[in-house]
């Protein structure tokens, strides 16, 4: 190695120096130093690795894996998977044939009241729900499922096993849809009047 065959250097005067080299390519890497003056040093080597996947546009790779930015999740940050405030509605879209993971938590023996609505003005949006406790449910892997074609669909599901339940949301046809999820426990689900067969 000398001054004229080289692919990186740091030749300043300052106390700490440093090279980066990003990407690397793969073999043996040599680090030569030249003492204009005579001097005492120490010398620290950090190598990287990165990614075996794309984190896409939804993370970024950190040191190997990648770190997802919220609502985010999965290998290369392809899961959509928002945390849900009880009562709260919130809005979203999926496209045909996407899922769209959305969860709560649910005490022991409590209730977990869910209303899904799909936009009114796309006739051809066609939406599933599909809940499982404790892991993201599958066209085949479920707990609870509500696959009718109407707009509207609400779920009230009682004596629950104290879990997070990943609601997913497939667009069989893709839209727009609202989401309003509740969980309470079965005292404070009851009512000082009674509300008969015709509501909840």
């Amino acid at each position: 190695m000398c001054s004229s065959d080289l692919e990186y250097q740091d030749t300043s005067s300052a106390t700490h120096l440093s090279i980066n080299v990003a990407p690397a390519d793969s073999g043996i890497w040599y680090i030569g130093l030249y003492g204009y003056w005579s001097a005492d040093y120490e010398i620290t080597v950090d190598v990287q690795y990165g990614c075996t996947v794309d984190c896409g546009e939804h993370g970024y790779c950190d040191v190997r894996v990648c770190a997802c930015y919220e609502p985010y999740e999965g290998e290369d940050c392809s899961v959509y998977n928002e945390a849900l405030e009880s009562g709260r509605t919130v809005y979203n879209s999926v496209e045909t044939g996407e899922w769209k993971y959305f969860n709560i938590y649910v005490e022991e023996g409590g209730v977990l009241s869910l209303v899904l609505v799909q936009d009114e003005t796309n006739q051809n949006e066609d939406l599933d729900v599909y809940i499982a406790a404790d892991r993201l449910p599958a066209a085949r892997d479920f707990d609870y499922l509500n696959a009718t074609t109407i707009k509207t669909t609400e779920m009230y599901l009682s004596s629950m096993a104290a879990a997070t339940y990943e609601i997913g949301v497939y667009g069989y046809r893709g839209g727009e849809f609202s989401l309003s999820a509740s969980s309470f426990t079965d005292d404070s689900a009851s009512c000082a009047n009674e509300c008969s067969y015709h509501g909840t």
